[in-house]
């Protein structure tokens, strides 16, 4: 698709954004059939200037958002297992008391 014309109103297919061997790459997904088509190089750069980000910019976003995702599981987790360990040991306490 030329990046100067303007999309027909039906053609509603959303771009995605996706991130294979550290390479960023943005797909259209064709509404009718699901399948992603490769979207050219100069359009992906449209979209990066649009946004304001570089390439490099946006994939180092995505990484800090999931290593923080890690984090705050990890910290979930760390706190569920924390409550779980000083019920099971409260409970084993009234037992043993008795």
């Amino acid at each position: 698709m030329d990046a100067n014309r303007k999309r027909p109103s039906g053609d509603e297919s959303p771009m995605e954004v996706s991130e294979k061997d550290d390479n960023m790459r943005v797909e259209k997904r064709n509404s009718a059939s699901g399948e992603a088509q490769q979207v050219p190089p100069a359009v992906q750069a449209a979209i990066y200037a649009a946004v304001g980000a570089s390439e490099e910019r946006i994939t180092n976003a995505i990484r800090t958002s999931e290593e923080r995702t890690k984090e705050v599981i990890k910290t979930m987790v760390n706190q569920a297992v924390r409550e779980a360990l000083r019920n099971y040991l409260s409970v084993d306490q009234l037992q043993s008391r008795r």
